[in-house]
Order: structure tokens, then sequence, then C-alpha cells
């Protein structure tokens, strides 16, 4: 997902229509994890992120896994 959003960073960088001095990553739950990877290989000019995990992403993914279990399992 990093590759490809720095990608589309990447992209908009160079489109006639989008000024590159005003991008801005925009990531909630897992995006505001990876927007600041994005923004480290490929610079923009600030992030919005909403609702990041407060635990390692290893735990929080694993509680993610099981919620989803216990959804099907309902």
């Amino acid at each position: 997902m990093i590759d490809d959003a720095v990608a589309a960073v990447e992209f908009a960088k160079t489109h006639p229509h989008i000024h590159h001095e005003q991008i801005i990553l925009l990531g909630h739950s897992e995006g505001a994890i990876i927007a600041p990877a994005v923004h480290k290989r490929s610079s923009v000019q600030g992030m919005i992120l909403f609702a990041g995990t407060a635990e390692p992403l290893a735990e929080t993914t694993a509680w993610q896994r099981e919620q989803m279990k216990n959804e099907i399992k309902n």
C-alpha cells in the first residue's frame, strides 16, 4: 500500500492541474500509519491523521482479526 500511495503522490506532483506545493495526505486508521511512511519517501506539505493506533501494529491487527472472527461467527 505504501508503494501505491507513493506512486499516487509522485503522479500528483507532476500533474499540471495539481499544485504540488499543496499536497496533504489524509490517513484514517491504518492510513494514519501509512501516511508518515509515504511522506518519508515522497515529501508532502502536510498530513492529517485520524484514529491512528495507540498500540503496536501487531497487537492492533491481532485484535482486529479476532473481532472479524467473532463477527463472522455471529
